[in-house]
Formats: structure tokens, C-alpha cells, sequence
């Protein structure tokens, strides 16, 4: 059991430090330094669930994204850290869970539900303390009437000039006071703590909506055989004739439809395997072996939109093969020929993601490296584990949910690794070094984050001759043509960080 004694304790300690150490702060050593304090109020409080694998993971990865942001700072490490302590925290409240699917849903009922389950545990406490419920009971009993009572004031101030005199020193005098009150304290402040408090409260206090927790469970990883067949009781009788329907006691996934469902299945497969193999030889003919350029081609349109389109082809197959895998067709001891034409299709899918793989290799390597560039090279990659993953699915006769479940696992592992990497230092070393120099984006050393900003000082040389070079270009796609007008943005860029970064401690 949860020892409940160290619930409030830890509840207001972690309020007075967030208050101190995030007002007016950006991210860095006081989020590593917040994130180990919860995890060790979460300890205290549910101490048993920290027995679980699932929570000893994601601790070591909160623990791990909330040092990379001490380290580099990256808006990955920040995006990882949160959602990771935000799949902790589910993992906490309910060990249980095996999904990081389901236990994400269950956080997000919790920022609607828990707020007022805290509310009705304080009412009732309150209860306990007579004098104190019974003031919050006339407050709030006294809101109508306030209002209504408004309502006339403004009605007897606009009939009597004097009566509004007199009223406005009086009210005068309460605003004034509210202003000093507010002038020592800050109204955003107040705000500031109040939203604190709510996710301190969705943090610590356990949400006891169990609705995800019981269909995670109610899940497996192993696909059963549906045996179910109607009962005599019921038996059918038809509309027209009023006489017994002699086929009444068919199960209900009859060995025909198994049959005509797989021949449908094998048809299609047939095709698209036929269609991909197609496919897939021009890639590896053209992409895989000797790639040139050829004269007026535009790699950009070839990788952004092809990239795209094959992705979307190769989620499209995995949902066509979900379909078709579905219920009593993994057990029907026919589809021998639907198995290995499925095989075969995700086999050729990872063919087909390779080549999207060499799509974007090329386009790094004739334009630099890219945000969105980085982002496709893992969605392939993820791409690829989702392929033998389905694979492993159809092969072994595994659930949908194990497929979704072990998908997620690896999206969260990969999330945590991105973070181990400064990547917008990486992308100013790789593009200030790289040999295409009329065909680096100028533009976006300006838009990568402050922290490149002295790899790109260290190497304006660089940036010069990639200038240089555009300009040679027919077509010219960059805005800074002008070296000098660059150093100028650039210095503007440094101006503004110097002076954001003496605005906090």
C-alpha cells in the first residue's frame, strides 16, 4: 500500500520548489533537479510499484532526457523528458499497465479527471472541520446573490450622482488596497503557482479511473482460436417459410468464408508483390548501385514527395495484411500459400524502405543535413521495426496488441536516444564541412538553435565560400547572397541571446 502520510508533505515541498526554481526560468538545471525530487515524492508514496520493470525503465529514461536537457538543451530533450516522466508517473499510479498506448491515455484522463477528485477529497475533509466548510459554503452560496446585488449598485449609482460618490471613495479605497497587494505579489504569479499545483496534484495523486488499465489487461499478446458455435436454444427460423433453418448451428466463422477470404488474400498479394518487385528492381538498379544525378532532375521533388508516397505505401501493406491476418485466418490450415505471399510482401516492404533510406542518403549528401531529413533516417528506421515486427506477428500468431505494444517500446527508446545527440551542432559541423558548397541552405544556419552559433562563428570562411558558390548558381534560392548581410543577422542572433541568456540565473 501507498504510504499516504508522505502524500501531502511531498505535494506542498514540490509546490514551494517549483514556485522558486521555474518562475521566470528556462529549462535546464532546475528541471533535472525537480524531476529527481518527484521521482523520489513518487517513491515514498508508491514505493511498491517502483518493483516494476516498466517503471525502473522509464525512471532511467526521465532521469537520462532531464540530464541531456542540462547538457545540450535541445527542444528533443525537452519533448522526450516530458513525455517520458509523463508515462512514469501512469506507470506509478497503476504497475500494472503493460502498454505505454494505453498508460499515455490513462495520463490524459488524469489532467481532466484528478483535479476534481482532489476537489471532492478536500470537500470532504473540509466536512471534518465544521467552521471551515461552513465558511466555503456561504462563499459559495453568495456568489448569486453578489452578482444580483451588482446589479442594483449600478442601477442606484446611475439614479444618485452622490450615492456614486460616496461609493466610488468607498470602492476607491478597496481597489487601492488590492493594487498594493498586487504590487508585492504578481498576479501572474499567483497563476503560475495555481497551474503548478494542478500538475503537482495529477503528479502525486493517483487517478481512480481504471479504464485503460482494464482493457490493457484484458489484452494478450497470443492470439487464441475462436471456437463458438450457436446453441440449439436459439434456434433461427426463416422469415418466410416459419420452418427451422437447417444451417442454424454453422459456427460463425464458417470454413468457406476462411477459404474464399484467403483466395481473395492470395489474388491480392499475387499483385502487389508482383507491383513492388517492379518497383524495387528499378531502386536497386538505379539507387542502390552507382547513383548519378542525372542532368535537370530535381532530387528534392524525387526524395520529398517519393519519400512520402512510399512511406504511406508501406503503412498502407501493414494495414492490408492486418486485415487479412485477422481472428480464425492466423489458425486456418489452408492460408499456408496467404502466409508466405505475406512474407514475401513484408520482405520486399523492407527492401522498399531501404531504397527511402538511399532516397534520403543522396539528398543529405548532394544538400546537408536537415531537421526533417534526421526525422525521415529514424521514421525509417522505426519503418523497418514495425515490418519485423509484422513479420514476427504473422509467423508466430501474435496479437494486434503485441504488435502496438512492442511498436511503442521502441518509439520510447528511440525517443530517449535522440536526446543523447547536440544535433544542431551536428548539422552546422556537417554542413559548414560539406563539398556541394552551392547547395547548402545558407539561410537555416540562422534558424538552427543558439547553441551552433559559435561552430558557425568559428567558420565563416565557410559560410563565405558556400555564398560564393550560390551565386554561381542559375537558379538562386537562398535570401543571404551577401556575405555581409549575413554576419549582420547573425550578429542580431547573438545580440538577442546575450541578452535573454543575463535575464536568468
Amino acid at each position: 500500500m501507498k504510504n499516504l502520510k508522505w502524500l501531502q508533505p511531498a505535494f506542498v515541498v514540490s509546490l514551494i520548489v517549483f514556485n522558486f526554481i521555474f518562475w521566470n526560468e528556462n529549462l535546464g538545471l532546475n528541471l533535472f533537479l525537480f524531476t529527481l525530487l518527484l521521482i523520489g515524492g513518487l517513491y515514498l508514496n508508491y514505493k511498491e510499484s517502483f518493483r516494476s520493470l516498466n517503471v525502473k525503465v522509464t525512471v532511467i529514461g526521465t532521469i537520462l532526457s532531464s540530464l541531456m536537457v542540462l547538457f545540450f538543451n535541445s527542444t528533443e530533450s525537452k519533448i522526450a523528458n516530458i513525455l517520458s516522466f509523463t508515462v512514469l508517473v501512469a506507470f506509478v499510479h497503476q504497475s500494472s499497465f503493460r502498454s505505454i498506448y494505453y498508460a499515455f491515455l490513462h495520463m490524459v484522463t488524469s489532467v481532466v479527471m484528478t483535479p476534481f477528485q482532489l476537489y471532492k477529497r478536500k470537500k470532504e475533509q473540509a466536512k471534518k472541520v465544521p467552521n471551515l466548510y461552513r465558511a466555503l459554503r456561504i462563499l459559495r452560496m453568495s456568489l448569486v446573490p453578489f452578482l444580483i446585488a451588482f446589479i442594483f449598485y449600478q442601477l442606484y449609482s446611475y439614479a444618485n450622482p452622490l450615492f456614486s460618490h460616496y461609493a466610488s471613495q468607498f470602492f476607491g479605497k478597496i481597489i487601492n488596497g488590492i493594487s498594493l497587494f498586487f504590487e508585492t505579489i504578481s498576479l501572474g504569479r499567483i497563476f503560475f503557482i495555481f497551474f503548478g499545483a494542478i500538475i503537482l496534484s495529477i503528479i502525486y495523486y493517483r487517478n481512480e479511473v481504471a479504464i485503460y488499465l482494464d482493457r490493457d489487461l484484458s489484452h494478450k499478446d497470443k492470439m487464441e482460436r475462436i471456437r463458438q458455435y450457436r446453441s440449439r436454444k436459439s434456434q433461427a427460423y426463416s422469415f418466410w417459410t416459419g420452418l427451422p433453418v437447417a444451417d442454424s448451428l454453422r459456427p460463425p466463422f464458417p470454413a468457406l468464408a476462411l477459404k474464399n477470404q484467403s483466395r481473395r488474400g492470395i489474388i491480392l498479394l499475387l499483385m502487389v508483390n508482383v507491383l513492388l518487385l517492379a518497383e524495387n528492381f528499378v531502386d536497386i538498379r538505379w539507387l542502390w548501385f552507382n547513383f548519378q544525378l542525372p542532368a535537370a532532375f530535381s532530387l528534392k521533388e524525387y526524395v520529398r514527395e517519393g519519400t512520402g508516397v512510399l512511406i504511406f505505401s508501406i503503412f498502407l501493406s501493414m494495414a492490408v495484411l492486418l486485415y487479412y491476418f485477422k481472428k480464425n485466418q492466423n489458425f486456418y490450415k489452408d492460408n499456408k500459400w496467404l502466409k508466405q505471399l505475406a512474407l514475401l510482401w513484408i520482405i520486399q516492404n523492407g527492401v522498399l524502405a531501404y531504397s527511402v533510406f538511399l532516397r534520403n542518403y543522396h539528398y543529405i549528401d548532394f544538400h546537408g543535413l536537415a531537421y526533417k531529413r534526421i526525422g525521415v533516417l529514424v521514421f525509417i528506421c522505426l519503418t523497418i521495426f514495425g515490418l519485423v515486427t509484422m513479420y514476427y506477428k504473422i509467423r508466430k500468431v501474435k496479437s494486434v496488441y503485441f504488435l502496438v505494444r512492442l511498436n511503442t517500446w521502441a518509439v520510447y527508446v528511440t525517443m530517449i536516444a535522440l536526446t543523447f545527440f547536440n544535433w544542431d551542432v551536428q548539422i552546422a559541423k556537417y554542413n559548414l564541412a560539406h563539398w556541394n558548397k552551392g547547395e547548402i541552405d545558407v539561410d537555416f544556419y540562422l534558424a538552427l538553435s543558439d547553441k551552433a552559433m559559435p561552430m558557425v562563428y568559428e567558420n565563416l570562411d565557410s559560410v563565405k565560400a558556400q555564398i560564393t558558390a550560390h551565386q554561381q548558381n542559375e537558379v538562386k534560392w537562398i535570401n543571404y547572397l551577401n556575405f555581409d548581410d549575413f554576419k549582420e543577422a547573425l550578429e542580431q542572433k547573438r545580440s538577442r541571446f546575450v541578452e535573454n541568456y543575463s535575464e536568468h540565473s
